[in-house]
């Protein structure tokens, strides 16, 4: 079992790998939004939101990301090994 703490850790890990291929695909928010989540209002909100947080200062929290929206960050960076991410995330935590 994982201690809020260690999800949150968990989560961190992820949020920062999807960063870095957001950075190494040069993708802005708004293009990542558009292709991951086409059907929302506001997509490149939903990115900023997961990747970067709401709020501002000690307050600024990114949204806990749920499993479809995962999924879908995801395929539209191209990771289809998106278990290996959660697998390395994982090890990460317990080393």
């Amino acid at each position: 079992m994982y201690t809020q703490n260690e999800i949150v850790a968990l989560e961190n890990y992820i949020r920062e790998a999807l960063k870095n291929r957001k950075k190494e695909l040069r993708l802005s928010d708004a293009a990542l939004g558009r292709m991951a989540f086409p059907y929302m209002a506001n997509p490149k909100g939903k990115v900023q939101a997961l990747l970067v947080g709401q709020g501002t200062g000690e307050n600024r929290k990114p949204q806990t990301f749920r499993i479809g929206e995962l999924f879908n960050l995801c395929e539209a960076m191209g990771i289809t090994r998106w278990v290996t991410l959660l697998r390395d995330a994982r090890c990460d935590l317990k080393h």
